[in-house]
């Protein structure tokens, strides 16, 4: 399968270090996090992965370059340049051509998922629903959602059929007990959602095509989304607390290349 690690973000949360020093390049237990990432997919079974960067992050296309030896017979790494930061959505666009019409993980390398391999479990589930299947797990603190919550009906164990947007952040019962979920950062998605956002880019007026809008598309157009529960803590390397907890919980560990699942 096809993955997309979106890597062209100005990684505004970290300045002014993230002037310097891509986020994703930033040290996570002697290894820069886009290893961590790029470990994850390969071990997910991607074969061809297209990383999206700008000018200034050529730092990470070199370092992958020293990886080559690594994991070339693993899978093939390309890269495609997002000149201005528009967002999820125009990085869908630029990556029609190395997509070729077929269905494609999504990795957002500011969060790491080291204890689990969510596209596992996203897997089963696409085949099944379609559309886009997103990771989602149980969060221990409150974490203000990006884009709002969305209006959750359970459809099997675990999974979960975005039905609406909320106002609040998504919610679930989980043993009679009301908890929060958030997003994990990784999607599994078919080829109409690159025409969705086509559409969208259409429409928009100079703003950001983020995943939030294309998912409020959906919605509106009754495309099929759901979301899988996952276990498994993530660690946001886009706050200085998140990538804290992620050098302290993967220190002494290295990433790991064997036992991809084709």
């Amino acid at each position: 399968m096809k993955a997309i690690i979106p890597a062209a973000g100005l990684g505004t949360r970290q300045r002014p270090i993230s002037k310097f020093v891509p986020k994703e390049m930033f040290p996570v237990a002697n290894y820069p996090a886009i290893e961590w990432v790029l470990s994850e997919a390969i071990q997910s079974g991607f074969t061809q992965i297209l990383i999206a960067i700008n000018r200034n992050k050529e730092i990470i296309r070199e370092y992958c370059h020293y990886l080559e030896p690594k994991v070339s017979e693993l899978c093939e790494v390309n890269f495609v340049y997002q000149e201005e930061a528009n967002g999820f959505g125009d990085v869908l666009i630029l990556a029609q051509d190395f997509l070729h019409g077929s269905a494609f993980g999504i990795f957002l390398p500011d969060g790491l998922v080291p204890d689990a391999l969510p596209m596992a479990d996203l897997r089963s589930k696409f085949d099944k629903y379609d559309g886009i299947v997103f990771a989602v797990r149980e969060s221990r603190c409150r974490i203000p959602a990006r884009h709002g919550g969305f209006q959750l009906e359970t459809v099997e164990e675990s999974v979960y059929r975005i039905a609406g947007v909320a106002e609040t952040d998504s919610l679930f019962e989980l043993n009679g007990v009301t908890a929060e979920i958030v997003g994990v950062g990784r999607y599994l998605a078919s080829d109409q959602v690159v025409g969705y956002a086509k559409q969208l880019s259409k429409l928009r007026s100079n703003s950001e095509l983020d995943d939030g809008k294309i998912l409020r598309y959906m919605l509106k157009i009754g495309a099929p989304i759901h979301a899988v529960r996952i276990s498994g803590e993530r660690y946001d390397i886009s706050t200085s607390s998140g990538l804290a907890s992620a050098i302290t919980r993967l220190d002494g560990r290295q990433p790991e290349y064997g036992n991809a699942d084709h």
